[in-house]
């Protein structure tokens, strides 16, 4: 009896392991991509501050007119002086968007909102440009990381399938093995 050099793996398994690798470039797709948000995307709103507070990675900035903070990523401010200025009384200038605006309006959110600019009446301390400039580092960022998830996931899938056809072949050939011997004896 001749033993099988070759196990072909299951088709169901191959096309699986298939969908899951087309998901995961999808996935690495979307994760790069930047959503760039336009100021047609935007609505600008004025407020009075109540107070400003500096963390290590942004500012959080309490109005007077609703009851969410403005949150501020340091890495998008462009005006960093203007930004240490803001005082209580000033008048500011944010832009939130269109999307998100009933959320934060009409369900008495208390939490921070990210802004996507904001401004003084004479001075811009964080722009669109800016937020997305800021924004595509975080984004490059995390894409790295699921890059590097999704090439580890990927090596396991092929490693996974490698052992299942070894163990499959080894059963296989120990089973041919032990006809053989039996019909020998």
């Amino acid at each position: 009896m001749e033993v099988p050099k070759y196990i072909p793996a299951k088709k169901s398994f191959v096309g699986w392991a298939v969908v899951c690798l087309c998901g995961m470039a999808v996935f690495i797709v979307l994760a790069v991509y930047p959503f760039r948000m336009r100021e047609e995307d935007t609505t600008e709103f004025t407020a009075t501050v109540t107070e400003v507070v500096f963390y290590s990675e942004s500012c959080s900035v309490g109005v007077q007119e609703f009851s969410f903070t403005l949150t501020v990523k340091n890495t998008a401010v462009v005006d960093r002086d203007a930004m240490e200025r803001l005082r209580a009384g000033d008048v500011i200038y944010f832009r939130l968007p269109q999307n998100e605006i009933f959320f934060f309006l009409e369900s008495g959110y208390t939490g921070g909102v990210e802004v996507y600019a904001l401004r003084t009446e004479e001075t811009p301390i964080v722009t669109l440009e800016s937020y997305h400039r800021a924004d595509t580092l975080m984004i490059q960022l995390k894409a790295a990381v699921a890059f590097i998830a999704a090439a580890l996931a990927a090596v396991a899938v092929v490693l996974l399938v490698i052992y299942c056809r070894r163990k499959k072949r080894d059963a296989l050939l120990a089973e041919q093995i032990g006809r053989q011997d039996r019909l020998v004896q």
